[in-house]
């Protein structure tokens, strides 16, 4: 009896629990040798070499300059925190960097090293579905590194049209108005190929146009190119070289005036592609940053307002950005509004290599620039998990950096408000309408007092039809907006969820679903087992159901009188960006025999025999 409660007790064990910031405050030495449970999570921050850390370790020169006082400290506590974590390889094929290691247990048996002893939970990052909220801008510019983008490639052809595909469906994502673009290996016919490309996508011919100073010189080099969209935005005067007589940088920076046409407001952007840290010193992105700041004062002959974007080369501190707020009272927008991003990581640290300035007369106007993290997060094996990855992520080695402005002068006196509405589902199904269709089904939606959720299962209750819709929107002043809601599956077979369990949106819904018109908005994010794995989704609404008075959204489960998942739903939310007074702005961009294209409020509108269809073919009305 007292071997047998020994062996039970034993089996139990319980290591010491400790916090690592307090307990590696003063350094390893005294804790090497012992085994203990972390009540902290840990973040996962380099794949090559497994390293864990307890928060996301930035490169030391976002704090400083290298040999300041800021520097060196960033510097230390980063070693401090670095931890080699052996005896469980956290799979690097699925989980990216960034990824929550959490209720870790592990002996400390050297400095930065920790032996695990039970199998940690893991955490993923969740993959951005929309592009980041960028306010109520007009303008959307992004800058991006394409990472060495060709046409055709000789030397890698097995990965060529991947990454032409990710690119491409990347650049989609971010519908901006303008794309700044380096690394565009062959400057003409790469730029042409993505023009066509985003024509082709958007469904308009010559809806997107290019400059970049020239075509018969711009060949097989990394190359600076302006693409935009010609609909919003006109090129002003003659594209600008910092480096007109040096061909090695000539291609690489590149000053451009545009004009938004709605406003007639005017601005620049600079693109730049500085030289990387490999086989050149601070000094020479020193003098790259001298010869754009020299020829800032030509580009201000068209506009005062600058925006520099661009691969820098450079950390946030480092001299060669200093210079440009140092000397021309330069704005860093991303240290204005995002200052704790990243675009692009080097072994166990991530910073921005990639920035966003703008001139002083400029700021005004900017209202967001920020990541979108596309990219860096994944392993350092190029155009995502596989072979024929077609999806969007990863496509270069750096993540774009986004940009809104807001252009026209003073916001209207009238106000708006926005709408930001929510509904939990913890003690009632609240506003929520059930509608049950299939008469033969014994199913509907209910509050599930048990997980204080909105649920509906079909298991064993025959054929059912049900819709749990929300109460109605008055978008007429909205210009944009996302649903948001929690949801988890449980049952039947995954791979049948998503064509069971679906979400909708109507825009002339009163009393009758039968009577209605339902669009379906793809949901993104569902759980990987059949255990109720909560997962959060964020779903842009589309254009097409803004500046309308009445608009319902529906959960819809349909499934037969078998394999019946249940499906359950919380925190549901829907959030808008206001905008007082809009009227509809229409453009002709093509015609067809049947068929007529318009752009309204900046989306493609299609109008066959008076019937209104989206470009994805969904009716409008």
């Amino acid at each position: 009896m007292l071997v047998t409660l020994f062996v039970v007790i034993s089996s139990f064990a319980q290591y010491p629990v400790v916090d690592f910031e307090t307990a590696f405050a003063n350094g390893w030495s005294s804790m090497i040798g012992q085994t203990v449970t972390f009540s902290n999570d840990f973040v996962y921050c380099d794949t090559w070499n497994n390293t864990i850390a307890p928060n996301r370790l930035r490169d030391p020169e976002e704090y400083g300059n290298e040999g300041t006082a800021a520097y060196n400290a960033a510097k230390a506590k980063n070693t401090n925190d670095s931890c080699h974590l052996e005896g469980y390889t956290i799979p690097w094929q699925t989980y990216r960097t960034g990824t929550i290691v959490r209720g870790l247990t592990a002996t400390v048996v050297a400095a930065n090293r920790l032996q695990a002893v039970n199998t940690p939970q893991l955490i993923n990052t969740e993959l951005p579905t929309v592009r980041p909220d960028l306010g109520n801008a007009n303008v959307v510019i992004c800058g991006a590194n394409i990472e060495n983008f060709f046409v055709d490639n000789p030397t890698d052809p097995e990965h060529l049209s991947v990454q032409k595909d990710k690119v491409a469906k990347a650049l989609y994502s971010m519908n901006a108005d303008i794309y700044a673009l380096c690394e565009v290996e062959q400057g003409a016919p790469a730029s042409q190929f993505l023009c066509d490309t985003l024509n082709a996508l958007f469904g308009v011919s010559n809806l997107f146009a290019y400059t970049n100073g020239g075509s018969s010189l711009y060949q097989y080099s990394a190359g600076v190119t302006f693409i935009y969209r010609t609909d919003k935005i006109r090129k002003v005067g003659s594209y600008i070289y910092p480096y007109p007589n040096y061909q090695g940088m000539k291609w690489r920076m590149g000053i451009q005036c545009f004009e938004h046409i709605t406003t007639t407001e005017k601005f620049n952007i600079s693109m730049n592609h500085f030289w990387a840290k490999i086989n050149h010193g601070d000094e020479d992105r020193e003098a790259n940053m001298s010869a754009l700041i020299s020829y800032l004062p030509v580009a201000a002959n068209n506009d005062p307002d600058v925006l520099v974007l661009g691969d820098l080369n450079a950390y946030t501190m480092e001299t060669s950005n200093q210079m440009l707020i140092q000397q021309k009272n330069y704005v860093d927008l991303l240290m204005k509004y995002a200052p704790d991003g990243y675009s692009h990581p080097y072994g166990c640290t991530v910073g921005y290599l990639d920035h966003a300035f703008c001139s002083p007369s400029m700021e005004g106007q900017v209202t967001m620039a920020v990541p979108y993290h596309l990219n860096v997060d994944f392993p350092k094996s190029k155009y995502g998990y596989a072979q024929g990855n077609n999806t969007m992520y990863h496509y270069s080695d750096h993540d774009p950096i986004l940009v809104g402005l807001k252009l026209g002068g003073e916001t209207p006196s009238e106000e708006c408000t926005a709408i930001n509405y929510s509904e939990s589902f913890s003690t009632n199904l609240g506003e929520f309408e059930r509608v049950s269709v299939d008469p033969s089904g014994s199913a509907t939606w209910y509050w599930n007092s048990n997980y204080s959720c909105a649920n509906v299962n079909g298991y064993n209750k025959g054929a059912n039809e049900d819709y749990l819709i929300s109460p109605a929107f008055d978008f007429t002043d909205q210009k944009s907006g996302t649903i948001g809601f929690e949801h988890a599956v449980g049952y039947g077979t995954q791979a049948d969820w998503a064509s069971q369990c679906k979400l909708l949106i109507s825009d002339n819904y009163t009393d009758n679903v039968a009577d209605a018109t339902w669009t379906q908005l793809t949901i993104p994010v569902w759980g990987t087992s059949k255990n109720f794995d909560w997962k959060t989704n964020s779903i842009a609404i589309p254009a097409e159901f803004m500046h309308k008075s009445s608009i319902h959204f529906a959960f819809y489960y349909n499934v037969g009188a078998t394999n019946a998942p249940s499906w359950e739903i919380k925190n549901f939310v829907v959030e808008t960006v206001c905008e007082k007074g809009t009227t509809p702005i229409e453009k002709v961009v093509s015609t067809e025999p049947n068929a007529q294209k318009i752009l309204r409020n900046g989306q493609i509108v299609i109008i066959r025999s008076g019937v209104e269809y989206t470009i994805t073919g969904q009716r409008v009305y």
